[in-house]
């Protein structure tokens, strides 16, 4: 049985390749992925899936009209919220050209990600009986922001339009899907 963190590393990369080519310009042309930016993305993307996943043991295991199935539910609207307003701000400051080492609204919004997805997939482990994610907050903060930075440096020199592409790239890729999308 293969380790649960060498199965989400394995993911992350395989995730990190497909998220890099996704956008014509970058594999379609010839143009080579930015390792770094395979790299962060695939992070991100890791984690994001490991909440989708969590989302699809809860649907999969508790009725629809159960306590446990609406406060899970409300917790994993609330972690989409969070994690996509921080995409969202993410993808404005690539477009933009912010410097998002120095957003403390970035950070901040990292932070709320982070802290609703901890609630949402701690309290889904306990109603689908499986393993929580198996790191604190303060770790995905660290996730969301190094690797965001990751990307945002990856990409912030390069001409408006390249970062206007990069940026709706960013979005597709890492918004969270709705609750009802999720099987």
């Amino acid at each position: 049985m293969i380790p649960l963190e060498l199965k989400l590393k394995k993911l992350a990369g395989f995730l990190g390749v497909a998220l890099a080519c996704a956008g014509v310009q970058e594999c379609g042309q010839g143009k080579k992925p930015n390792p770094t930016v395979v790299e962060a993305r695939g992070n991100i993307a890791t984690y994001k899936e490991q909440a989708v996943l969590a989302a699809g043991r809860v649907k999969a295991s508790a009725k629809p009209e159960s306590e446990e199935y609406n406060n899970a539910r409300q917790l994993y609207d609330t972690a989409m919220a969070e994690n996509n307003g921080w995409v969202t701000s993410l993808k404005l400051g690539i477009q933009g050209g912010e410097n998002l080492g120095n957003s403390a609204e970035f950070k901040s919004k990292a932070q709320a990600a982070a802290k609703a997805t901890k609630a949402f997939v701690d309290y889904a482990g306990k109603v689908a009986r499986t393993r929580a994610l198996p790191v604190a907050a303060a770790e995905i903060v660290k996730i969301l922001v190094d690797n965001g930075l990751a990307v945002w440096k990856a990409v912030h020199e390069q001409r408006k339009q390249d970062r206007i592409d990069e940026g709706n790239r960013v979005e597709k890729e890492l918004r969270w899907p709705k609750w009802e999308e999720i099987k």
